[in-house]
């Protein structure tokens, strides 16, 4: 799965999430950009959810945290997770 696979659904669980249109999240990242502050709550229920979905484990450290301040982070850290441990134990130094 791409790093756009990923973000794409972090948008659509986050929509989800949210409990609005993805168009509506959508929006507030072309008008924010993509380093757009989503709330770290939200992202974080987002990121246990693809941890099912997507099979890998994310470990609770300080990467993780720093990951959950925007989509486009995030995206990035389960790419690098899923790269790193593709049978689905992950672990990020």
């Amino acid at each position: 799965m791409t790093e756009t696979q990923i973000a794409e659904r972090i948008l659509e669980l986050l929509a989800e999430e949210m409990g609005v249109p993805l168009l509506a999240v959508r929006a507030q990242i072309v008008q924010n950009g993509p380093e757009w502050a989503a709330d770290s709550v939200q992202l974080l229920e987002v990121l246990l959810q693809l941890e099912d979905e997507l099979d890998f484990e994310a470990p609770h450290d300080v990467r993780m945290a720093e990951a959950l301040t925007s989509v486009k982070s995030l995206a990035q850290y389960i790419r690098e997770l899923k790269r790193r441990q593709p049978d689905g134990v992950a672990s990020v130094s």
